[in-house]
Order: structure tokens, then C-alpha cells, then sequence
């Protein structure tokens, strides 16, 4: 984990991991670890912008919750016409791309930031992908 300014940029998805057991007890954190990626905030932040929403310790949340908190981060949700069918696919073709983008499967959500795929899924998951979006700062 390296702090550059105001952004905290974790460099493995186990550091994320190990600070979301260790000190917060959460677990089902895959939208509070892809907030922290995204908004290049530390974990707490992330963990309390979501429980300020509404989202209880251990358990997901739903879209219209995780696009108000990535609002309240200054950051916005754009669609991306990204044909990949799998987890796997959609790491390979994001691999090298700048910028972070979100990969939702069914009941779960891989951050991607600047290629590099921050969740336990990264490597070679078979997930069906349903969506993919572009995280941009909001006009």
C-alpha cells in the first residue's frame, strides 16, 4: 500500500482484503472494495460512505446505492459496450487500458484499475459478465 497525496493506492487485492477482515470484520465487501479502488480513498472511507447509505456490515448492495456512493466520491457510472462473456475475458481485454472500469457479474463486482483487477476472481474466473462500466469523475 502506497499513500500518494490525498489517495491512498492499495497494490494487491490481499491488502484490501486483509485491512477489510482485520479491522472492520466485513466480509461481501466487493462494492465497498471497488469504491476504494475507484475513488482512491483508504477502505474506511469507502466502508463508512457506504454504511452512511444504508448497507449493513457482511452484506452487498444494490446498484442505485452503489451509484450514490461513488457520487458522493465525485465520480459517475457510464456503460461500456465491452463484448467479454467471462471475468477472465473482461481482465484480458481491460489489461493495459487506463482508467478504472467495473465488471459486474451476477451478485458480485471486480474493480479494474489501470489494468490491473482488484478481487479474489482475478486470474481466471468464470463468472458470466452482465455489465461493465467506466468510472468517470462527474461533469
Amino acid at each position: 500500500m502506497e499513500f500518494m497525496g490525498y489517495f491512498m493506492r492499495y497494490d494487491s487485492y490481499k491488502t484490501v482484503r486483509d485491512i477489510a477482515v482485520k479491522y472492520y470484520n466485513d466480509g461481501n465487501m466487493c462494492t465497498v472494495v471497488a469504491l476504494a479502488v475507484a475513488a482512491g480513498c483508504g477502505y474506511g472511507k469507502a466502508f463508512h460512505t457506504y454504511r452512511r447509505l444504508g448497507r449493513r456490515t457482511g452484506c452487498g448492495t444494490w446498484l442505485p446505492m452503489q451509484k450514490d456512493a461513488f457520487a458522493e466520491h465525485g465520480l459517475m457510472l457510464q456503460r461500456v459496450p465491452l463484448g467479454a462473456a467471462t471475468l477472465v475475458t473482461a481482465e484480458r481485454l481491460l489489461k493495459g487500458t487506463q482508467g478504472t472500469f467495473l465488471v459486474y457479474s451476477r451478485g458480485h463486482v471486480s474493480a479494474v484499475h489501470n489494468g490491473t483487477m482488484y478481487d479474489w476472481a482475478a486470474g481466471g474466473s468464470r463468472k458470466r459478465v452482465t455489465a461493465i462500466f467506466r468510472v468517470i469523475p462527474k461533469a
